[in-house]
């Protein structure tokens, strides 16, 4: 009996020593399996990471692109600005000229020598003095 109860026990002992081998040997790989799929998901992560960067430059990119864009469009805003003031300081000048000269923008001051005949302004002719008429007279 104590022969039968001692191979029971060895019987047993082995049969608990295989079940904690195939035990072991499942969990090996189950942690192999766990090892593979944390590496493809590092894997994959670092392609993420490296789309990520990929996003980030073209995100900076595109910012200069827009501040470039609104630079130009302020200096051709203000080059704009500009024309229009020039524009409306001229206008003034012309509307304060005629209204100054009773509406005509060309004046002609009564005091300038003209050719009474034909109402041209007269020129020097530069010899000795004498001023010709655009007519064709000359006059001392």
């Amino acid at each position: 009996m104590a022969r039968r109860q001692q191979d029971f026990g060895q019987r047993e002992t082995t049969r608990l020593l295989a079940d904690g081998m195939s035990s072991l040997r499942e969990s090996e790989e189950i942690a192999i399996a766990a090892g593979d799929a944390l590496r493809g998901q590092r894997i994959m992560l670092e392609g993420i990471r490296g789309d990520v960067d990929e996003m980030k430059d073209v995100s900076a990119s595109a910012a200069e692109s827009i501040r470039q864009i609104e630079r130009r469009t302020a200096r051709k805003r203000m080059c704009l600005w500009s024309i229009i003031l020039i524009l409306f300081v001229a206008n003034i000048v012309v509307l304060v000229a005629m209204l100054k000269h009773g509406g005509k923008i060309f004046y002609q001051d009564p005091t300038s020598p003209t050719n009474n005949e034909v109402g041209e302004p007269m020129r020097q002719s530069g010899v000795r003095g004498e001023v010709e008429f655009q007519g064709g007279h000359r006059r001392p």
